[in-house]
């Protein structure tokens, strides 16, 4: 028996910072300052604004139930004390709600778990910001109610030198449980960090044991930095709990997702990774699921793919 009456559509996307943050990596406050506003820079150049409308016009089309977002970002920009110079702040959250809204759509934040956030001096004088976080949205007309609402931050995280100082890279998870066409299920929407499978283990862990300690059908989403085509042992670790695979389940052909080059403007899709996933158990079927962003045209007029990463969207029931 299917856990919902009808089908539920789901859109899961990391939809990247606007920049890769490995430069800020750095021992000496001198060349980090420095590398804080060419990392800046980059984010300006890859233009959330534009991706913004080219997500929308996606969603547009396919009329997601339930989205979940990872690597939503605020990046602000403030001048020195006295300075007449302007300051400025990027919400992606405000800016994609505003390109949804245009076109035509209105969606509302279930859960947000805020993740790491921190401050730099820039070489220019300028101090510029970086916010973090993580959204499950509702599309406003979706009949389905939202319950148990949680939002947490995962207990053990990376940790890299920003500066010569400690900077942990704080992620976490939420979760919701959703009341849709006759059924109840659980929904969870989680970032896991790069580079250390062993703070991937420990979240692994916290997610099993957290908000999928649960009997309820459970829908898991998110980018896990784990290359499912490898089979990875934390990857298994989900399939040994009793998860399958939407992508495995419905497609043979690959369905990489990682990465486009970090300007974006790589002319053809060069993706070797499966980090993106939906995962789902007790009860759930899957039919549908295929990736967003990896056609031509969904780039902006500035020729910028929407995302570094692919999204992917399915149907549950």
């Amino acid at each position: 028996m299917a856990v919902t009456n009808a089908p539920l559509k789901v859109i899961t996307w990391n939809v990247y910072e606007g920049a890769s943050l490995l430069p800020l990596i750095s021992r000496n406050e001198n060349v980090l300052r420095r590398r804080t506003v060419r990392v800046f820079r980059q984010f300006l150049a890859t233009n959330f604004n534009a991706r913004a409308t080219s997500m929308a016009k996606i969603f547009q089309r396919l009329q997601p139930d339930i989205i979940g977002l990872q690597e939503m970002s605020i990046w602000s920009l403030t001048p020195p004390p006295g300075s007449r110079a302007p300051s400025v702040t990027y919400n992606f959250l405000t800016i994609l709600q505003e390109k949804l809204r245009a076109a035509g759509l209105n969606y509302r934040v279930v859960a947000r778990n805020n993740n790491f956030s921190g401050v730099m001096l820039g070489a220019t004088g300028y101090t510029y910001g970086l916010s973090d976080f993580d959204v499950i949205l509702a599309r406003s007309n979706f009949s389905g109610t939202f319950s148990n609402i949680q939002q947490r931050n995962f207990t053990v995280n990376s940790t890299f030198l920003v500066g010569g100082r400690p900077f942990p890279l704080t992620l976490g998870w939420s979760s919701a449980d959703v009341t849709f066409a006759g059924g109840t299920f659980r929904v969870v929407n989680t970032h896991f960090p790069p580079f250390s499978p062993l703070v991937r283990a420990a979240n692994t862990t916290e997610l099993l044991r957290g908000p999928l300690n649960t009997s309820l059908p459970t829908l898991l989403m998110g980018y896990f930095n784990v290359n499912a085509n490898n089979n990875t042992l934390n990857y298994r670790r989900f399939i040994n709990a009793g998860f399958t695979d939407a992508w495995t389940a419905n497609r043979r052909i690959p369905g990489n997702d990682c990465c486009h080059d970090t300007d974006l403007l790589n002319v053809s899709p060069r993706l070797t990774r499966r980090d993106t996933l939906f995962l789902y158990r007790n009860g759930f079927t899957s039919n549908r699921v295929f990736r967003l962003g990896v056609l031509q045209r969904s780039r902006t007029p500035g020729a910028l793919w929407p995302s570094r990463f692919a999204g992917l969207y399915a149907t549950f029931q």
